[in-house]
C-alpha cells in the first residue's frame, strides 16, 4: 500500500517535468523551423538576384556562350531544386510529416552540390574580371579558346568590335558581385544547418 502510494507520488511529481521538457523541445523545433525558412528565403532572394543578372547580361551570342563557365542545365537545376526544396519545407511546416523533412534534406544536398560546383567554376571568372583583360589571363581561366597569333595576323580590323580573339567578351556570370556571392553561400550553409538541427530535434 505504501509502495503504491510512493509510486503514484513519483508519477505525479515527474509528469509535469516530462511534459514541460516535451513542450520545450517542441518550442525549440518551431523556432528552428521558422529560422530555417527565414534563412532560406534570404538565400533564395540573393540567388534570384544573381539569376536575373545571369539572364540579363547574357546576350545569347554564340561567342559569349563559348566563354560561359556556368552552363544553363546546372544553373536551372540549382534554382529548380532550391525552389522545390523550399516548397517541400513549407508543406512540412504545415503538416509536420517527418518524411517531408528527410526529403528536404536530400533536396538540399543536391542544391549544395550544384552550388559548390558553380562556385568553383565562377572563381576563375571572377579572377579574370578583376585583372587586366589580357589573353593569358583568359586562357588561365579556361576561356581563351583561340590563339592570339590568329588575331595578330588578321589585325584588329578583322573584327567588328576591334578586339582580339579570346578577349572579346566576359561571360555573364562575371557580373556577379563578390559580396552577394559570399553572402549567398553563407546563408545557404546556415539554411542547411538549421534544417538538419530541426530534424534532429524532432527525432
Amino acid at each position: 500500500m505504501a509502495k503504491n502510494n510512493l509510486i503514484q507520488l513519483g508519477r505525479t511529481l515527474l509528469a509535469p517535468t516530462v511534459r514541460d521538457c516535451g513542450q520545450a523541445v517542441t518550442g525549440r523545433e518551431e523556432i528552428m523551423k521558422e529560422a530555417a525558412l527565414a534563412a532560406w528565403l534570404l538565400t533564395a532572394g540573393l540567388g534570384l538576384y544573381m539569376f536575373a543578372i545571369w539572364l540579363i547580361e547574357d546576350d545569347g551570342s554564340e561567342e559569349r556562350k563559348s566563354y560561359r563557365r556556368l552552363r544553363a542545365p546546372v544553373v536551372f537545376g540549382h534554382a529548380g531544386f532550391a525552389v522545390t526544396g523550399l516548397a517541400v519545407w513549407l508543406v512540412y511546416m504545415y503538416v509536420n510529416l517527418s518524411r517531408l523533412a528527410w526529403i528536404t534534406i536530400l533536396i538540399l544536398l543536391l542544391v549544395a552540390i550544384l552550388g559548390a560546383f558553380m562556385f568553383t567554376r565562377w572563381i576563375p571568372v571572377h579572377r579574370m574580371a578583376t585583372r587586366s583583360p589580357e589573353l593569358p589571363v583568359r586562357q588561365e581561366a579556361g576561356l581563351g579558346s583561340r590563339r592570339a597569333g590568329a588575331g595578330a595576323a588578321g589585325g584588329l580590323g578583322g573584327r567588328p568590335d576591334g578586339l582580339l580573339p579570346g578577349i572579346e567578351h566576359l561571360p555573364a556570370e562575371s557580373n556577379f558581385p563578390l559580396p552577394v556571392v559570399l553572402l549567398h553561400g553563407v546563408l545557404a550553409v546556415t539554411t542547411v544547418t538549421l534544417v538538419v538541427i530541426t530534424v534532429i530535434l524532432r527525432h
